[in-house]
């Protein structure tokens, strides 16, 4: 016979296994022999939960962040509430809830035989056997992550054949409910219609020569047509469907034995290994809320269980603990089985963090944190830690990463998302990252580019070609699985990996641990070393996370600040005089703040449904905190001050506190009483009635005065003032620092230094509105172009931008501005400049409801310099502000913590902020805080509403922004002192004052430095405190001594990790005890280098 062309070939390889009706009739078809018998259910009946799994209020209405659960339904109502039901019947509306119990018989004749149930509600599902015991997950539809059959094992029948089980049916598809389009809002009114509920007869015989033919089949298409083993792929493709009779199931085998022949030739040694794994991404809240990622662990989890059972070489991963810790609470026997699995090393905790996180956006400690409690979970679960990081679907990483991972007990980092760059390739595949301080992880970007594998030839051939260092390595990682919704591995993946272990042409396949694979790759850099890549991992997409969901993100922030506070304050009361130190409340906050930070809700690429849950766990988080925090000040307070409570004589004290380690200076607001003093105390007067007052606080301390005192000290200082005057048409604001003049038609601000007499702002203030429409992802992405039009300030245009003078001295000034931004936007803004600092602090108030439009507030600059300095988790980052290379183009839109800074020899300005992180910078010196957005998918009223933040633009000088203080300004400005006001009691023998401490410092640090993040209870005993310090100049730092208020003497004082490890004490630092302080010696600290302390008592 003459040769036949390929495609014609192919075409006919494809019809042999192709599903649509038309071919499935086809007698060279093998679809249909997989199933060759089907019956329906004996009966069917379902009952709807109520509500919807929601819980009306009269606010409207709040989430449930847990569905009713098997024991909350079955046994107690359905019984009476149950009703018929049959496959045609259409249930919802979208996230409602539906349980279905399902009674079946197999016929006599297939006793002994395999028997499926096939289940399709067009929907994720569960299943559970008659006792509740979850048996597998259910995925409707006709996709490729469909998944309706469970093999039901003969324990399940009784002798009759019988059978029941119960379904739990979401109105759901696995990536959630969107409009016309999967990131699309969700549509609320979705039904899902029963598509499927039977029995049916299996055929493995069909089965597997099915998946023979398809990987033979793939090879011969994927294969260079002009190799042998193409060759050998087309003919033995051809041989196999030559010898397939449909009326005679030896030729299947026969068949069979044909593909044998060609998929058991093997490789040799110098092949390319991919070390594979089944993974389960699955989005702790994305397209669904988070009521609903509590099932979705569920399903995915128990499908993978069976495939431990069914698949002897199979290994699972899963990251995030509080996925395990809702699974243990939810489905507290399939996380026993998971527990069994892991021993066995087949169901592999990897990650060791509490979620995957964002990469970029969480504070220094939120990212310990996310290790301390993950991973510390990990090993009271397990038995050991996580050594891998796992974070593949981030919008970014930072640099401060590697050590927090080092620190952390993880030398090894797993992501994929870099390969979405739209710029430039990344160069690597394996490499080693290096953070900001020099401390490196090895780190492995899977080259088939997606941590949702499918394991198609294609695919695996893919991940070969565009693996980017073959030259030092053989080996490379694969995450083969559903992701993003859950569900994991299915029958298709599980077949083909069985199949594609070590077939010639094709790279060797080894179902292993990612640890198999990272100690691979570390005996290959001891013999050819791996090339380093230092700083920051920035993705060259999904700029517009930095920015979107405002609300979330100032959440976030506040949240963290707030929580260090209410650690440190509870942890000095727990040690001076026995408060009792709140673990629990603190840990469940931090978990709680730890959760918002997944990489799909703090981002702001959520669903309307996931911030709804967001900010409802926010404001909770800061209603608790904050009695926290005033419980352990008010305790703190008690024991400073002499207080007789039985007097009647009583005067005001105000005791202001501050969490910074360093001495500071600030204005704050003092409620005032007439009778307290005469008018002519008061230095000055806010529009609200309140009396302003300057007070210094000393470092992690307080400062306690009457207020009469305050006030008369502040009225009477010497010290300069601030002062404004209209000049023309503008308004000059100015302190012994800067001379801030703002435009009286426009708001926006030129600022003299005046220490060099030079003009270092010019215009600053003004916002730009741009066009923000993207090209597809659009609560994700800033476009490149998206600033190429400004677009009209409705404000600027018609002249109707408001200023008019708040207050004017002599220890703040401000003004009020006023004006529209658009035709349905608005915006109002208090500026202030206090006698006190250079920082002009601008209080900026939006009502905003835009579509598709970006806000920013542009400042700048008359400083030179080829890069801007950014603040940074535990430290800061220097990026060019040039468009040199398409690196420097890419990196248009960028991220910071609290502030952004210019600096060139002698002065520089930088850019601080309460609660944005998206910015960026011009080569002209121009720097941008990007304040707004206005996506619509997939939270069509994403950033609607109001407002309210604070940003500050503040002129320095000196030789470097550190001699500039911005770092300590920035602090400042996120974290204001608390003023706690009190009626101090007099001895009733006398009316003289009682004598008090008027300041006291409880942690003081010798060098600048070094800046304490965070003082705790340990988490082994309430007998130990941790403290948390970190070089943040980015300079090495000297010898140092650290003092903390301490009547009692330590035993001992050592370092130890993030997850306080006692076989982490390595170091016992020298310390004294004299005068209730503990004195301790701090040896030098590396740039950025983090240090964590615990003081043993």
């Amino acid at each position: 016979m003459e040769r036949v062309p390929d495609n014609i070939v192919l075409d006919r390889f494809a019809h042999f296994v192709a599903t649509d009706q038309w071919n499935v009739e086809s007698n060279e078809n093998i679809i249909k022999h997989i199933y060759p018998d089907r019956r329906e259910l004996s009966s069917l009946f379902v009952y709807k939960v109520e509500n919807d799994g929601l819980i009306v209020s009269g606010e409207g209405y709040k989430q449930l962040f847990k569905r009713p659960l098997f024991g909350d339904v079955i046994p107690k109502v359905f019984q009476k509430e149950k009703k018929e039901a049959k496959v045609g019947d259409s249930f919802g509306p979208s996230w409602a809830t539906f349980w279905f119990e399902l009674n079946l018989q197999v016929p006599p004749e297939w006793k002994g035989l395999d028997v499926h149930l096939l289940w399709n509600s067009d929907s994720e599902a569960l299943l559970f056997d008659k006792n509740g015991k979850v048996l597998q997950g259910l995925n409707g539809g006709d996709g490729w992550d469909k998944r309706e059959e469970f093999f039901i094992d003969a324990d399940l029948l009784d002798e009759e054949g019988k059978a029941t089980f119960y379904i739990e049916m979401a109105c759901n598809a696995m990536f959630g409910n969107g409009w016309n389009g999967q990131i699309n809002p969700p549509d609320p009114n979705r039904y899902f219609t029963l598509k499927k509920a039977e029995i049916a007869l299996f055929d493995r015989l069909a089965f597997d020569l099915m998946y023979d033919f398809k990987i033979v089949m793939e090879c011969a298409k994927e294969f260079d047509s002009k190799r042998q083993r193409a060759r050998e792929a087309i003919i033995t493709g051809n041989d196999m469907l030559k010898c397939f009779d449909p009326n005679d199931r030896d030729s299947w085998q026969r068949a069979r034995d044909i593909a044998a022949n060609f998929l058991g030739k093997k490789n040799g040694d110098t092949c390319h290994n991919i070390v594979s794994v089944g993974h389960c991404h699955i989005d702790i809240a994305w397209l669904w809320p988070y009521a609903e990622t509590r099932r979705k662990a569920g399903r995915s989890w128990a499908n993978q269980l069976r495939f431990i059972d069914m698949y002897p070489q199979y290994k699972f991963v899963q990251s995030q603990a509080q996925l395990y810790e809702w699974v243990k609470e939810d489905y507290p026997e399939v996380f026993e089985r998971i527990k069994q699995k892991a021993k066995e090393g087949r169901f592999v905790p990897i990650g060791g963090s509490y979620v995957e996180c964002d990469g970029v956006l969480p504070s220094g400690e939120s990212f310990c944190r996310q290790f301390l409690y993950g991973q510390r979970f990990f090993r009271e679960e397990f038995g050991e830690y996580c050594t891998e990081f796992s974070l593949p679907d981030s919008f970014g990483y930072s640099a401060a990463l590697p050590q927090i991972m080092r620190l952390s007990k993880i030398d090894s980092f797993i992501t994929q998302k870099l390969s979405w760059n739209l710029f430039n390739k990344f160069p690597n595949s394996s490499f080693v990252w290096e953070g900001i301080d020099g401390s490196s992880v090895f780190a492995h970007f899977p080259p088939a580019d997606t941590y949702n594998a499918s394991l198609s030839v294609k695919e695996i051939l893919f991940n070969e070609e565009n693996f980017k260092d073959k030259e030092v390595s053989q080996h490379s990682l694969c995450l083969f699985g559903h992701g993003d919704g859950g569900g994991g591995p299915v029958l298709d993946h599980m077949e083909r990996a069985k199949r594609l272990y070590d077939v010639q042409g094709l790279p060797r396949i080894i179902q292993e641990k990612p640890k198999f694979f990272f100690d691979r790759l570390k005996e290959e850099h001891r013999e050819h070393k791996l090339k380093a890549w230092r700083g920051e991992l920035y993705l060259e997409l999904h700029r517009g996370t930095f920015t979107s969901q405002a609300a979330v993100k100032k959440g976030n922030r506040k949240c963290e600040l707030l929580l260090r506070e209410a650690e440190l304050y509870s942890a000095l009361a727990n040690r001076l005089n026995g408060f009792e130190y709140p673990r629990k409340e603190l840990t469940k906050l931090w978990k709680t703040v730890l959760l918002n930070q997944f990489h799909d809700v703090l981002p702001g690429s959520s669903i309307e449904l996931a911030y709804v849950d967001a900010r409802q766990l926010h404001a909770q988080v800061l209603e608790e905190a904050s009695k926290i925090r005033e419980s352990a000040l008010a305790s703190l307070n008690r024991q400073q001050l002499d207080i007789d409570t039985n007097s009647e004589e009583k005067e005001k004290v105000v005791t202001v506190w501050s969490s910074l380690p360093w001495e500071r200076k600030e204005i704050i607001e003092l409620d005032v009483s007439d009778n307290l003093a005469d008018d002519k105390v008061y230095t000055q007067k806010t529009s609200n009635g309140k009396c302003l007052a300057v007070v210094q606080v000393p470092s992690t301390g307080y400062k306690t005065v009457t207020v009469q005192e305050v006030v008369v000290a502040s009225a009477t200082s010497t010290e300069s003032i601030v002062s404004l005057h209209q000049k023309g048409s503008s308004y000059v604001l100015s302190n012994q620092f800067i001379e801030a003049t703002v435009n009286e038609y426009t708001a926006t601000v030129d600022i003299v230094d005046l220490q060099t007499k030079r003009k270092v702002v010019q215009d600053g203030n003004r916002f730009i509105m741009y066009n923000d429409k993207c090209l597809f992802w659009d609560a994700w992405d800033i476009e490149v172009m998206h600033n190429e039009r400004e677009l009209a300030i409705k404000g600027y245009n018609e002249g109707s931008v408001s200023v008019t003078v708040l207050e004017s001295g002599p220890l703040r000034c401000s003004l009020k501005v006023t004006f529209p931004i658009s035709e349905t936007s608005s915006l109002s803004q208090v500026i202030s400049l206090s006698c006190v600092s250079p920082r002009l602090e601008f209080n900026t108030q939006v009502d905003w409801h835009e579509k598709h439009k970006c806000l920013k507030v542009k400042v700048p600059t008359r400083i030179f310099s080829d890069y801007v300095t950014y603040d940074h988790q535990f430290g800061f980052i220097r990026r060019s502000n040039l468009k040199n290379t398409s690196w420097d183009v890419a990196r248009f839109e960028v991220s910071c913590q609290k502030y952004m800074c210019i600096s060139e020899y002698g002065s520089g300005v930088a850019v601080i902020n309460d609660c944005k992180y998206g910015c960026s910078a011009t080569q002209n010196g121009d720097l941008f805080l990007t304040l707004l957005r206005a996506p619509k998918a997939p939270d069509a009223n994403c950033d609607m509403g109001h407002h309210q933040f604070t940003f500050a633009i503040h002129p320095y000088v000196g030789s470097s922004f550190q001699d500039g203080r911005i770092i300590q300004s920035a602090y400042e400005l996120n974290q204001p002192c608390n003023v706690c006001v009190y009626d101090r009691s007099l001895p009733k023998s006398s009316l003289e004052k009682v004598a008090i401490e008027s300041e006291e410092s409880l942690i003081s640090i010798s060098c600048e430095q070094i800046l304490c993040e965070t003082l705790k209870v340990s988490e082994d005993s309430e007998q130990h405190l941790v403290l948390r310090i970190h070089e943040c100049y980015g300079a090495h730092a000297p010898q140092s001594v650290l003092t903390i208020k301490s009547p009692q003497a330590p035993r001992e004082v050592v370092t130890t990790n993030i997850l306080e490890d006692a076989d982490e004490e390595r170091f016992q630092l020298r310390f004294t005890h004299s005068d209730n302080r503990i004195r301790i010696e701090v040896p030098p600290l590396k740039p950025f280098q983090i240090q964590t302390i615990k003081i043993k008592y």
